[in-house]
């Protein structure tokens, strides 16, 4: 996982922070396309990631964008990459994956259930 950019954002006494990363092995192959699947170590890793930062200011919130380094393509034959999407705003998380039309066909409880033991780290609850 590599740190990409990096910014902060003010708007009035607001301020936002963006973190971005790429490189994450999110994917596999399975049947015909690429599916998600998030070890238990990665879970750690970005939870620990987003813990740190969090815990470094004070920001009003906080975006992360984790690419995956795979691509998967669509049935329009578009290239989708992997996304995992966490969003920090007082002690609220919210958390979505992008994905391709077979995985969300394939995988789409899996992928919930990895959006469900985010949050539930990432709130301690």
């Amino acid at each position: 996982m590599e740190k990409i950019y990096d910014e902060v954002f003010t708007s009035g006494a607001q301020k936002i922070r963006h973190i971005w990363y790429k490189d994450l092995d999110l994917s596999v192959t399975e049947g015909y396309g690429k599916i998600t699947v998030l070890s238990d170590a990665l879970i750690e890793e970005i939870v620990k990631t987003i813990e740190v930062i969090t815990s470094e200011e004070d920001n009003d919130e906080y975006y992360f964008y984790f690419y995956g380094k795979d691509t998967a393509q669509g049935a329009l034959e578009e290239m989708v990459h992997p996304t995992l999407f966490i969003r920090k705003k007082e002690e609220q998380i919210k958390v979505h994956f992008n994905v391709s039309d077979y995985e969300f066909a394939k995988n789409m409880d899996k992928i919930e259930s990895y959006e469900q033991a985010l949050i539930k780290s990432l709130t301690k609850g």
